[in-house]
């Protein structure tokens, strides 16, 4: 395919005027939120992770894979909201499926594939 094929009309700002690239790219991104319906719970929300975010968990090194879970859990979850010891707690208290369902939702919003989570999961571990 030819760059000819490939080309997109020019992105327009709210106002309907073309956007300079630059600008939109500095501008906040509109997060993805999906709702997540935990069986015997109910339903979550969550949302993905700026990029800025996503380094924030990945360099939260306390409390091993727990910690990092409960931080993206803490900066993912919208509704409802928790805070860091909440998450946790939850992790303490509830079955790994229902943690899992919730962390694969926020790294999928945030542009985490299988591959990607596995792949990082690995390093992780060693």
């Amino acid at each position: 395919m030819s760059k000819q094929d490939t080309k997109q009309a020019p992105p327009v700002d709210v106002n309907g005027e073309v956007a300079d690239i630059k600008s939109l790219l500095l501008a906040p991104a509109d997060l993805p939120t999906k709702i997540v319906e935990l069986d015997g719970i109910g339903p979550v929300t969550v949302r993905g992770l700026t990029r800025d975010e996503t380094i924030q968990v990945a360099e939260h090194d306390r409390g091993g894979i727990a910690g990092t879970e409960a931080r993206m859990l803490t900066i993912g979850m919208v509704d409802p909201a928790i805070t860091y010891q909440q998450a946790l707690e939850m992790i303490k208290s509830r079955v790994g499926g229902e943690i899992m369902e919730l962390t694969e939702a926020i790294s999928e919003l945030s542009g985490f594939g299988e591959d990607t989570r596995k792949s990082a999961m690995s390093q992780f571990l060693g």
